[in-house]
């Protein structure tokens, strides 16, 4: 059987699997209404206090959700899967109504903490959705589906949520649509409480040493290092991320002389490449080597971000864009899958939960590091520099990724 007929056969059995037809579609709900509601308290913030208030209110939310992300993914760890998962969305649900409640209030203080309560819900989700997966999939084909479809809908919450919160906003106001994202949340709510993992997990994988109990102390240590990389090397995508929310502004005024506004525009073509993206890794599917993917979508990210500056036109700046997101969302579904091979069910929420944190992170570093970087070494200079840095990890993390590729619960 050729990788086409698996990949296709692996998508049917996705699709047919009642567990994650349940699962996927409320991780969409979940996509859009992270994007949408945190943008709509970026509007509340920018009405209340300017600019001033939305930087305020993005680090309120981010170093918060970094800290608990791992340490809600253990306390979590003992729970079922599923049940965990609810029990994340209907806090979001929960929460978000407090925060519509308090900006229909008046209440800016309060409605500030409510958002950060949200926010440190929403980083939650994600390590205990990704930890589902391999408990919920019947084989290691239909878990690296089920990773390619959790990207596409990710992407696909990135252009649809904060286009309904554009829309309910225009209609009615920024509390109709937190009001909006209540219900979104509560439904994904209502589609996972039912969800029952399978006794043995994806059939016909080898079952992966635990990352806490090798045969050897030498073997364990090189296995748990090799590991804890691959959770690091994670955050990558998301210092360039950081970086690019503080660049875009300058790429259009600066380098192509055109309104402020037009950064949006920039930044769209973002979700448009990690759709493209998302839905590329489709030919991971039927691969028993996830190290290639990573690295070719690494080395996509790092190729196009040094070209940025160099484009002289914003069609070419937005297909560019486009190319680091779809990069990034294809080393996304690579990574997550090779992580999801080599450690044992009770690991995967903790190692999601760091990755979670690791990610806020990188975020808040590569948007501290980006004003920094552009006074030093100018904007071209900035973008190289990291572009290089990014081609330097990749290669260095050749060896190891190799070795987590062999050593992996792979397809029989």
């Amino acid at each position: 059987m050729n990788r086409w007929t698996m990949s296709r056969r692996a998508m049917t059995t996705t699709v047919g699997n009642r567990s994650l037809r349940r699962v996927l579609p409320a991780y969409f709900l979940f996509a859009c209404g992270e994007n949408g509601v945190w943008l709509a308290v970026s509007i509340f913030a920018y009405r209340q206090g300017g600019i001033a208030a939305v930087g305020m209110i993005t680090v309120a939310q981010l170093i918060p959700a970094a800290i608990f992300a791992p340490i809600g993914a253990t306390l979590f760890k003992r729970w079922r899967p599923s049940y965990a998962l609810s029990v994340a969305y209907l806090t979001q649900s929960v929460t978000t109504a407090a925060l519509a409640a308090l900006m229909i209030a008046g209440n800016a203080s309060l409605a500030y903490v409510a958002a950060v309560v949200v926010n440190c819900a929403i980083a939650l989700t994600r390590p205990l959705h990704h930890a589902l997966l391999p408990r919920v999939a019947t084989t290691p084909e239909e878990l690296t589906a089920s990773n390619s479809i959790s990207s596409v809908m990710s992407a696909l919450g990135l252009m649809i949520g904060p286009a309904l919160m554009a829309l309910v906003a225009t209609l009615a106001n920024i509390a109709s649509v937190l009001v909006l994202f209540t219900a979104i949340f509560a439904l994904a709510t209502v589609l996972t409480i039912s969800v029952r993992p399978n006794a043995t997990g994806a059939q016909g994988m080898q079952e992966p040493r635990s990352v806490y109990a090798a045969s050897t102390p030498l073997e364990e240590l090189s296995r748990l290092r090799g590991v804890r990389f691959l959770v690091l090397l994670g955050g990558a995508p998301f210092l360039l991320a950081g970086m690019l929310d503080v660049f875009y502004v300058v790429l259009v005024v600066e380098l192509l002389g055109k309104a402020e506004g037009v950064a949006g525009v920039l930044a769209s073509a973002g979700g448009v490449g990690a759709l493209i993206g998302a839905s590329a890794s489709v030919v991971l599917i039927a691969r028993k080597r996830m190290a290639p993917g990573i690295m070719f979508g690494l080395l996509l990210m790092g190729g196009a971000f040094a070209l940025l500056p160099l484009a002289p036109q914003l069609a070419w700046m937005m297909v560019l864009v486009a190319v680091v997101e779809a990069g990034s969302a294809f080393f996304d579904v690579a990574g997550r899958t090779l992580l999801q091979r080599n450690a044992d069910a009770d690991a995967l929420t903790r190692l999601f939960g760091m990755q979670e944190s690791l990610v806020m992170i990188s975020l808040a570093v590569g948007a501290a590091i980006a004003p920094i970087a552009n006074l030093w070494l100018g904007v071209q200079g900035a973008f190289l520099a990291v572009a290089v840095g990014v081609v330097f990890v990749t290669l260095a993390a050749w060896s190891t990724l190799r070795l987590l590729d062999r050593k992996a619960a792979l397809p029989n």
